[in-house]
């Protein structure tokens, strides 16, 4: 059995037979043509005449000929295809590991000027320069904060949300009602089932719970009070606030 060669090709793939990725590709380059027709097809009618290009194609190189030929080429081929799929999984691993790379020199740029912010801010420096570029503290606008949602009056909600909020309520009170009748009727039938009271209510606490704390706050009305000097119940203005500018 041929010993394991590694090939001279830049993706160092290892082949079990005297050839290279790149060799074995020229070798069967009517059968990698075809096979790009397909990928590149632009219509179906394309995209199957391509195929029938790549099965005759496939099936000469794996039938027809001299009975060793026809012996290596069937090892070639698949050869070929291990090939190909160590490839892939080289170029996927190059992309995952370019990613994780560039999450890390995001990561680092963003803790340094993060450490430098707060080395400025502590220092009480506003501005620090060199010939070319500078590090300077500006003043950002207030931020609004929200703390709780559920605390934040109704009236800081968009109008749409709170229509819908009644919607809900009113199913809600459709529950109840019928609640109340099924409980009227198992005072006078002894075989009523308690099981469908406890789904009702069940139904009612679902859409209680859909509904609570989940609606669109304005927040653009609740800065504006905020910052009239207003103190509403469930969010706060951040002030006094500064960011780093590195130009």
């Amino acid at each position: 059995m041929p010993k394991a060669k590694t090939s001279t090709s830049p993706s160092d793939l290892t082949l079990h037979i005297d050839l290279s990725f790149e060799a074995l590709m020229g070798l069967f380059a009517e059968i990698g043509q075809g096979v790009n027709k397909q990928l590149d097809a632009g219509t179906v009618e394309e995209r199957s005449l391509a195929e029938v290009e790549t099965q005759e194609a496939a099936m000469r190189a794996l039938t027809e000929g001299e009975e060793r030929e026809i012996v290596q080429r069937r090892d070639q081929i698949v050869e070929m295809l291990f090939a190909i799929e160590e490839r892939a999984k080289r170029i996927r691993r190059t992309v995952q590991n370019a990613e994780a790379l560039a999450r890390r020199y995001e990561k680092f740029g963003k803790n340094l000027e993060q450490s430098i912010f707060l080395g400025m801010l502590n220092g009480n420096i506003e501005v620090i320069e060199g010939e070319l570029h500078r590090f300077k503290l500006y003043r950002a606008p207030d931020r609004l904060e929200i703390t709780d949602e559920t605390a934040v009056p109704d009236e800081y909600r968009i109008p749409d949300e709170v229509m819908q909020l009644h919607f809900a309520l009113a199913g809600a009170i459709g529950q109840l009602k019928c609640l109340r009748t099924m409980i009227g009727e198992m005072t006078d039938n002894e075989n009523a089932n308690p099981n469908q009271v406890n789904e009702h209510i069940a139904q009612l606490e679902k859409v209680l719970e859909l509904n609570q704390g989940s609606f669109e706050i304005n927040k653009d009305k609740l800065k504006e009070d905020l910052e009239a000097g207003k103190t509403i119940l469930g969010c706060y203005l951040e002030t006094d606030r500064k960011v780093l500018n590195v130009k």
